[in-house]
């Protein structure tokens, strides 16, 4: 009996050892192309055809990537940007403010610290978001053309350890 106790120990004492070195991965995008003819409130202002296949091209870039969590803003063509991955793979997604770009806290209280998480934000906010976790992004404001950058941190107990631009 004491044998199976202390291998059962040993082998929860190396469980929660691996589950401490879990490197997390955050995506992080712009929305895709929205559609400028729109008039109405911003913040409904959807995505345009391009738009619609820029996301698709998204789902495809990220469906086996592992994504557990994904993070949008209040705006239409944010949601739509993630929503083929969301509805497709059935992630939880959570609403964050386009103003409030300090997402590195808030990951550990929404559970997510560990996890895999794709962040859809704006041009404005996506080099606010990259900085504060932890990468020195030098980038202010993403241009208004670009829309396919795809951005990749790899973290280990909160601590960079790879930053990644790749297209999508």
């Amino acid at each position: 009996m004491l044998p199976k106790i202390i291998f059962a120990s040993l082998f929860w004492v190396m469980l929660s050892l691996t589950a401490c070195q879990t490197t997390q991965k955050i995506y992080v995008v712009r929305h895709a192309e929205k559609d400028v003819a729109f008039q109405g409130n911003d913040r409904m202002r959807p995505l345009n055809t391009q738009g619609h296949q820029r996301a698709s091209a998204l789902y495809h870039r990220l469906a086996k990537a592992g994504i557990q969590k994904i993070f949008v803003t209040e705006y239409l063509r944010v949601q739509q940007t993630a929503d083929s991955l969301r509805i497709k793979n059935q992630i939880d997604t959570l609403w964050y403010s386009a103003k409030d770009v300090v997402l590195s806290d808030n990951l550990e209280k929404v559970g997510a610290q560990n996890k895999t998480v794709l962040i859809v934000g704006h041009s404005n906010t996506v080099p606010d978001i990259i900085r504060k976790f932890g990468v020195n992004f030098e980038t202010k404001i993403l241009p208004d053309t670009e829309y396919d950058n795809l951005y990749i941190i790899s973290r280990k107990k909160g601590k960079v350890l790879k930053f990644e631009a790749s297209k999508y």
